[in-house]
């Protein structure tokens, strides 16, 4: 496909997505006809019927994003594909988020208009300024930005590609696999080889919990090798994948492995 007609295309599906967004947010059933209630045919269709459609627009966003962004992907095209999120995400992200807490302070100031604000007379701190521009606070709507612009590569643990994100300091996850066994050089063993999967349970329940408590893995060969875990590779097309994700989550709480969001089990990376 011709590049034009590419991002022609491209161009079409955000506008798409930019209007779900908006209604999405646009609800006002209850706001002009609020003498009708919950029951009414047109808030029905505005709120759960809608909302429950409309929940694409962001999966979309953040799918569109990263095709974007691993297209035609090479590492040494990693700081130019970088510098276009820059000015693309961040830079729009930061300048909205600051007219928005720019906007509302004026508006706690300004009679009128402080009711349309809900705010009187906002008190600007350095620290309130600076939540209201990095953290969304009085442009909530862009949630979904944030963890775009949060790019996080999740890269097996050990990688060049851990070591490449590392250096030109983006954001990453260490991924380890629960039946996969690994060579001396905490590669992954060749499919192709005997014992290249692990296909007992409580076998790879236990490695998984031993990779994230004790950041080891024993090869095969025997040795130990390290290992960081934030996250757990499963294979969905196993036979009992289900039941073993449900086994592996149990085992967690019973270890005191607690499971949260990759960009918190990540904060601190």
């Amino acid at each position: 496909m011709p590049e034009a007609k590419f991002h022609q295309k491209i161009a079409w599906f955000n506008f798409i997505c930019c209007l779900m967004v908006i209604w999405t947010h646009s609800g006002n059933a209850d706001l002009f006809f609020p003498e009708l209630g919950q029951d009414a045919p047109w808030w029905h269709f505005q709120y759960p019927v809608m909302q429950e459609i409309l929940r694409v627009d962001i999966p979309c966003f953040i799918m569109l994003s990263a095709y974007l962004f691993y297209r035609n992907f090479t590492m040494k095209r990693l700081g130019e594909k970088l510098n276009k999120r820059l000015h693309s995400l961040l830079v729009p992200y930061l300048l909205w988020n600051t007219i928005y807490y720019v906007a509302y302070v004026a508006a706690s100031r300004i009679p009128g208009l402080q009711t349309i604000a809900n705010r009187t007379d906002l008190v600007i701190t350095t620290s309130g300024a600076w939540q209201a521009i990095t953290k969304y606070t009085f442009n909530p709507v862009f949630w979904f930005m944030y963890q775009i612009i949060l790019l996080v590569l999740l890269a097996p643990a050990g990688s060049c590609l851990q070591q490449a994100a590392k250096e030109q300091g983006v954001s990453f996850g260490c991924e380890v696999f629960a039946d996969r066994a690994y060579e001396a050089d905490g590669s992954l063993r060749d499919r192709r080889k005997p014992g290249a999967m692990i296909t007992d349970t409580a076998t790879a329940i236990d490695r998984v919990v031993r990779m994230v408590k004790e950041q080891k893995v024993t090869a095969y060969t025997g040795e130990d090798i390290p290992v960081v875990a934030h996250s757990v590779c499963v294979h969905g097309d196993g036979a009992r994948a289900l039941e073993f994700v449900q086994a592996l989550r149990s085992a967690f709480a019973e270890n005191g492995i607690a499971v949260a969001p990759l960009a918190e089990v990540i904060a601190d990376v």
